[in-house]
């Protein structure tokens, strides 16, 4: 019997989701994106359907491309506590595994240059596809060679496509080239970025990315250069507490340890540059700006508070914490 794995049942299903719930609401979080199955994605509905008060937004595999087009499905059309995204497209592999698609050879590495899933031929046929039928891509890449493919391809379909504007997002863009930039800016995509990734990256960027490590986590010259962007965490990989992340975005320290140098501290962002990534910035990768992401009258209650920053060092947001989460003025978790 140990060699069989029993599914849980529905009960048990929703009792996970309702703690896992009761630890993102104590993070302040109210919200997510998910990439995972459709079973995963209608589990998460029923449990808003039975009350649980989250905001949710799914990104269906490639695998599920051709049966969402059939149903009609359309990215981000209908807002609300439950949104259907894009379709998720892993364009290379990880910094970890060195398999994330470069332009020159890993260090000490020289017959490696990660793994690029897709031609850009590839991607225009999948992207064309997507579009056509009102579905968005949400691209994975993290090396430099594979966001330099996504950019270009998302920077082709907008060219022909001005008229039909889709919200097209890159996953991660841990690394990517000076020169590919302003085709980013071009193209109107957008960047889904993990800051509390670069704290654990720094060592593996410096071993794996020797001599382009400028290229990695260029947080600053995204916000600069207005590209639209929105920070997250890349749950369960990484920590899921925005606090933490906040400080990767400001201080740029390995491990995210306050007694250690700031690492390219060229791309360090303000407080309040990171603050509307992880707010603002999350509702636009939503399509959702226009109600919900900003403390405005008119939109989402969806709020927490914190203790006051002003003056504080940068490494008080190692121990910031949530006091209240609100969501759509129903109140998830209180601690005053």
């Amino acid at each position: 019997l140990d060699r069989f794995v029993i599914p849980p049942s529905e009960v048990e299903m929703q009792e996970a989701i309702r703690e896992e719930l009761e630890g993102i609401y104590r993070l302040g979080l109210g919200g997510f994106h998910s990439m995972e199955s459709q079973a995963s994605a209608m589990a998460l509905k029923r449990a808003q359907e039975a009350g649980a008060m989250f905001r949710y937004v799914w990104h269906f595999p490639l695998d599920d491309l051709d049966r969402m087009i059939d149903l009609g499905t359309r990215s981000y059309l209908e807002q609300g506590s439950f949104i259907i995204g894009g379709v998720k497209i892993f364009g290379d592999g990880s910094l970890g595994s060195r398999t994330a698609a470069m332009i020159a050879p890993y260090h000490n590495d020289a017959t490696n240059r990660g793994v690029l899933r897709y031609s850009g031929e590839e991607l225009d046929a999948i992207i064309t596809k997507a579009s056509a039928a009102g579905i968005a891509c949400t691209i994975h890449a993290i090396g430099d060679h594979a966001s330099r493919v996504v950019i270009n391809c998302f920077n082709k379909y907008n060219l022909k496509h001005s008229d039909k504007k889709m919200l097209h997002r890159i996953e991660h863009l841990q690394c990517v080239a000076a020169e590919d930039l302003t085709t980013l800016k071009a193209s109107g995509a957008y960047c889904a970025m993990q800051p509390v990734h670069l704290a654990n990256d720094i060592s593996m960027i410096e071993n794996a990315w020797k001599g382009i490590e400028d290229r990695a986590y260029r947080f600053k010259d995204i916000a600069d250069l207005d590209i639209p962007h929105g920070f997250g965490s890349d749950a369960p990989i990484e920590t899921i507490d925005p606090f933490k992340g906040i400080y990767s975005a400001i201080a740029r320290k390995p491990l995210n340890d306050p007694s250690l140098a700031s690492w390219h501290p060229d791309q360090q962002i303000s407080v309040h540059q990171a603050l509307k990534a992880y707010t603002y910035g999350a509702a636009m990768g939503s399509g959702s700006q226009s109600w919900k992401g900003l403390l405005a009258v008119g939109m989402a209650a969806d709020i927490i508070a914190v203790e006051d920053w002003t003056g504080k060092p940068d490494d008080f947001w190692l121990e910031q914490r949530c006091f209240m989460n609100m969501v759509n003025g129903h109140i998830n978790y209180v601690d005053i």
